[in-house]
């Protein structure tokens, strides 16, 4: 790599280089990921579950988890993705999760990232190693796709590879990354790629690769960072279409080009985006996210000091951190704009001595600007961010991943200033370069190294049996477990133990309803937020047995009617008067005012056998059990089958009734009663009613939204646009040279 290149005029490249750049980017990955990506360790937190009960039993008093902050892992992602490898080992389409909330669909909540194209690479081969060369991969894609920009700027090799190394290993892409967020960020460089492309040829081809990336990003499991990633796009594309010293603008038909690309490429993601609104429409996530001050305030010169030394205050792999805390402030969001000190100073450099493309050196400086005034909660420019509709209810801390891309980019540009310096010997500006890359590399494998932990198949915090995990797996008839301590169970981590059904959970958006049903087990004033949030459970009222909750885990004694079946370490009780999970209502009401209804359900003397409804039924089984002269009839209630999407209830009885499953309602369940279509009832506020006739009924439910069916054939049709788009010829007019390309 010629220190002086830098100053040369774009030239078409060969592919060795390109190839060059993919080795060195590999060698400081794998370096950085070396013990989960060649040693027998596992790049996961799953070690924070003895943290929890029941998994504390299995550990020691004094014991510390090596990354607390990291707990996103072992509660969403790695339980989904392992939920997932099952029921598609068993030829199902994983849609619905029967296993927490009293059922959620668990596909159209994103961070699962179900349609991610990576994680199929999980489902075909489920493997622990799957995380390490998962990170590897997309850490290695960003540094590519940065390297590919910045060469399409006209920046040599060597500068290149200055910002693909410093962006690569920043801090949001290091600490965020046994998460869904870097599914997402990796696409920042990639989409800045396509707009060069298409600015030099607005060819359907490239229009295809950026819907690839739309589309990509936004089954990556984060829809807020692919909202961020869109906005910084989108001001890049507008940028770019105004004329600059980087050859041709881009022109009407390269934004037509774009523009189809991108709608191509929101019909791909359609499997994700339907579901997911309709998920939305009337969740706890939608009301929360819109009431509450998402990050809490921050101090201007703490949030700087983390843009230069961040673990000065310590970090939570160390155990040590000291710095900002409150209502999503913390290390791992404050710290996410950290490029390394030296990267930090070139970049000061590019700014204000940039060599060429000065226009292009303001456009970045301008943007870190404004990136870094939302993020650390400037005025007017936070407000603003907030007022925008869709991007207010986002975590706006996080636009420190954009700040961080063009901090790593104008550190190239600073690169490229002093290797053109005619006061540095050209001896010394051989090594100037490779130095600078090996110093960033340095700087934020030290800050990085360890953040995500690598622990040891063999290590007893690795998914540890209990007593009571034992126990509740071995029980036979279905029922639900909650903890008086509300983080039992780490919610979703029940997941990884077949038999083990929650009340609780957590997917970041909550049927509304079934949030305020369960709500009414706790006097904490957190369950106006979310049921994650709940930090006890201490109302043992009638409406438990209805829900079918069956067991209590607790470490102190709880008194009667809860009968102690399991004196451990932690004790387990259980609920004698727990309806099953299926069963006939004795009485039925119609209470149309929700708050009414709640009222009722909350009460210290409801009957757990009366349903109640939203509105009068149209099915003619409630018609008929109007006129019944005694309504009182339990009868014989079977469930003969429960999976995810199937469940098949066998129900005997003289006199027609309503059967109660004890189950979130969702709009996608459709019901048979005796092989006809039949209405299912919004019963107890959240859950689900089938009116049978007298005599012999089966019921089945089956789980298929529309949502999710119009989701497919969309997304299907986004594909066959992209390849038609990628298949198409094109005479490029601009004839501009493609830098990273032979």
């Amino acid at each position: 790599m010629d220190p002086r290149a830098s100053l040369e005029p774009p030239q078409p490249r060969a592919s060795a280089s390109v190839w060059k750049a993919v080795a060195v980017l590999a060698l400081v990955v794998a370096l950085f990921l070396r013990e989960s990506l060649f040693g027998a360790q596992i790049l996961s937190q799953i070690d924070v579950l003895p943290s929890f009960q029941p998994w504390s039993e299995a550990a020691a008093e004094d014991y510390q988890p090596s990354n607390r902050l990291l707990l996103d892992q072992s509660e969403l992602t790695q339980p989904f993705l392992h939920f997932f490898a099952q029921r598609l080992a068993e030829g199902e389409l994983p849609l619905w999760n029967p296993h927490n909330y009293g059922g959620h669909p668990v596909a159209a909540g994103p961070t699962g990232a179900l349609f991610w194209p990576p994680h199929w690479v999980y489902f075909a081969f489920p493997s622990w190693s799957f995380y390490a060369w998962h990170a590897f991969g997309r850490l290695l894609f960003i540094g590519l796709f940065t390297w590919l920009f910045m060469r399409r700027l006209g920046l040599s090799d060597l500068c290149s590879m200055q910002a693909a190394v410093a962006f690569c290993l920043c801090g949001f892409n290091v600490l965020w990354l046994g998460h869904p967020h870097t599914n997402v960020s990796l696409f920042l460089p990639f989409l800045l790629w396509c707009v060069e492309r298409t600015a030099a040829d607005p060819s359907p081809k490239n229009g295809a690769l950026s819907g690839v990336g739309v589309g990509f990003a936004l089954l990556g499991g984060h829809l807020q960072t692919a909202l961020h990633v869109f906005l910084i796009v989108l001001a890049w594309a507008i940028a770019r279409s105004f004329p600059s010293r980087l050859g041709s603008k881009l022109g009407p038909a390269g934004l037509r080009t774009l523009a189809l690309g991108t709608g191509c490429g929101l019909l791909l993601a359609a499997p994700q985006l339907i579901p997911f609104a309709e998920y939305m429409s009337d969740s706890q996530g939608r009301a929360v996210s819109g009431a509450e001050q998402l990050v809490s305030d921050v101090p201007l010169s703490q949030a700087a000091k983390f843009m230069l030394a961040p673990r000065s205050f310590g970090a939570p792999d160390t155990h040590n951190y000291s710095g900002p805390e409150g209502n999503h402030l913390n290390f791992q969001e404050l710290a996410g704009g950290f490029v390394g000190s030296w990267a930090l100073i070139l970049a000061v450099v590019g700014i204000c001595f940039p060599r060429r493309l000065r226009a292009v050196s303001a456009i970045l400086a301008v943007g870190v600007a404004l990136c870094l005034a939302i993020a650390w909660q400037m005025e007017p420019f936070h407000a603003i961010a907030r007022a925008i509709p869709g991007l207010g209810s986002t975590k706006l801390m996080r636009f420190l991943l954009p700040a961080a891309f063009g901090l790593a980019a104008l550190s190239a540009f600073g690169l490229q200033a002093l290797l053109a310096g005619d006061r540095i010997p050209r001896a010394l500006r051989t090594i100037i370069g490779p130095a600078s890359i090996l110093l960033t590399a340095g700087q934020l494998y030290l800050f990085g190294y360890n953040y995500n932990p690598s622990i040891g198949r063999d290590d007893p915090h690795f998914l540890p049996r209990t007593s009571i995990t034992d126990f509740l797996a071995s029980t036979p008839s279905p029922g639900r477990v909650i903890g008086v301590d509300g983080t039992a169970f780490a919610p979703n981590a029940n997941l990884f133990y077949p038999g083990v059904d929650l009340l609780t959970g957590y997917d970041g958006i909550e049927q509304r309803a079934m949030a305020e049903l369960v709500g009414l087990l706790t006097s904490d004033e957190r369950a106006e937020l979310y049921v994650r949030e709940i930090r006890w459970f201490d109302k043992w009222i009638p409406l438990a047995s209805a829900l079918n909750l069956r067991y209590v885990l607790s470490d102190k004694p709880l008194p009667a009617p809860l009968e102690l079946v399991l004196d451990e370490k932690l004790l387990l009780y259980e609920n004698p008067t727990v309806l099953p999970r299926a069963f006939a209502a004795e009485d039925v009401r119609v209470v149309t005012d929700p708050e009414q209804r709640l009222q009722i359900l909350g009460a210290e003397d409801f009957n757990p056998t009366t349903a109640l409804l939203e509105r009068e039924s149209e099915s003619p089984h409630y018609r008929s059990w109007l006129e019944l002269p005694t309504r009182a009839e339990s009868g014989r209630v079977q469930l003969v089958n429960y999976e995810a999407r199937e469940v098949s209830i066998e129900v005997e009885r003289q006199a027609p009734g309503l059967i109660v499953l004890s189950d979130a309602w969702d709009p996608g369940w459709s019901a048979t009663v005796n092989g006809q279509p039949a209405p299912i009832e919004r019963v107890d506020h959240a859950l689900r009613g089938i009116w049978v006739p007298g005599g012999q009924s089966l019921i089945e439910m089956h789980y298929g939204p529309e949502s999710m069916r119009w989701g497919l054939i969309l997304g299907a049709l986004g594909a066959i646009g992209l390849i038609f788009m990628a298949s198409r010829r094109h005479s490029s007019t601009s004839g501009a040279p493609a830098p990273d390309e032979s």
